[in-house]
């Protein structure tokens, strides 16, 4: 199949909506393909839409795309306008229209793309956000409830190129600055999260519901990797440990290609147990530091760690850290379910 890109996108997608294949109040969900996860049911989606009291409700993303140094005008259109009414004096949030999901009713999104496909063959542009950047800006002025952007990531996360912006349970993803649990994740730009999106949609299709995923995180705010047999503090170019909650609430540490850690009495983690044992079981205090028993003695992760880094806690797991983690971990998780 011949890959579809850029502003044959709108064209395509503005062809389908003139098929008759529609009526005029269906409410219409656009995505990206390959780098978008949908996480919540049809309805769930539909009423996050509605509570907007728009006709479209544009993603949003942090980055103002195509920048305007490298193009400064759309449809013989000033651009610099555009990115000054969608950031309407605030400096953070989702504010820029993201092309690669956006959800409306049907005839709100012909009116939408149609003026894209007039204009794109009047100029030819090639950029398919910056044509709906321009048609918002256009469709605005004439109405002002035409629509709007998710600047609060309730329906739509976009990734960009902010690795650390999300955070995730191997279950659900979540966005910790608006506090919002979107229902539609997209990977634009960096694709490092791709493969937590992967592993998202594979726990989900195996009913692996119980599952739990989180870091463990030093007093410095840094992520724990495992490193010749030690924990250390987190280094980019390796991926950090995972602490999986199972079934029956039992807690064991995997890397990202889910090899299960072992804590060995002479204070090594290795990492060739094929099952869970003695060793393999992480257990936590009240106030959730990890321990494990070795041989009767609560032993702290602070013994594991190359240097002393203090208490160990739980955090969040930011979906980024799945990166390479591949099918390897996903297989893992299900076998400890």
């Amino acid at each position: 199949m011949e890959k579809t890109s850029f502003i044959d996108k709108a064209l395509l997608a503005s062809r389908f909506l003139q098929s008759g294949m529609t009526a005029r109040n269906d409410i219409i969900l656009f995505t990206d393909a390959y780098d978008v996860a949908i996480l919540d049911h049809m309805d769930t989606i539909a009423a996050k839409f509605l509570s907007f009291g728009k006709k479209v409700v544009f993603g949003g993303e942090k980055v103002f795309w195509p920048l305007l140094e490298n193009m400064p005008t759309v449809f013989d259109l000033d651009r610099a306008p555009i990115r000054d009414a969608m950031s309407d004096g605030e400096e953070t949030g989702y504010r820029f229209i993201n092309s690669g999901v956006y959800i409306g009713y049907a005839h709100a999104i012909e009116k939408l793309l149609s003026f894209c496909v007039t204009e794109h063959a009047r100029t030819t542009a090639r950029s398919d956000q910056a044509a709906l950047q321009a048609a918002w800006m256009h469709l605005r002025n004439d109405d002002e409830n035409f629509a709007a952007i998710d600047r609060m990531a309730t329906i739509f996360a976009n990734s960009s190129n902010d690795r650390a912006a999300f955070m995730t349970d191997g279950l659900s993803v979540s966005e910790p600055c608006t506090g919002q649990t979107p229902s539609v994740l997209h990977a634009n730009g960096n694709k490092d999260i791709i493969d937590g999106i992967d592993l998202i949609l594979t726990l989900r299709q195996h009913g692996a519901w119980h599952i739990r995923l989180r870091s463990l995180v030093t007093e410095s705010g840094l992520r724990l990797a495992l490193d010749n047999g030690r924990l250390v503090d987190e280094i980019p170019e390796k991926s950090v440990v995972i602490l999986a909650t199972t079934a029956d609430n039992a807690n064991v540490l995997l890397t990202a290609d889910g090899s299960i850690c072992t804590f060995n009495p002479d204070g090594w983690i290795s990492t060739s147990a094929r099952h869970v044992s003695g060793w393999e079981q992480v257990f936590l205090t009240d106030d959730q530091q990890p321990y494990v028993n070795l041989n009767g003695d609560a032993v702290g992760f602070e013994q594991f760690c190359k240097q002393a880094t203090g208490p160990v806690h739980l955090a969040p797991l930011r979906l980024s850290d799945l990166r390479l983690s591949g099918d390897a971990l996903a297989a893992r998780l299900l076998s400890l379910s």
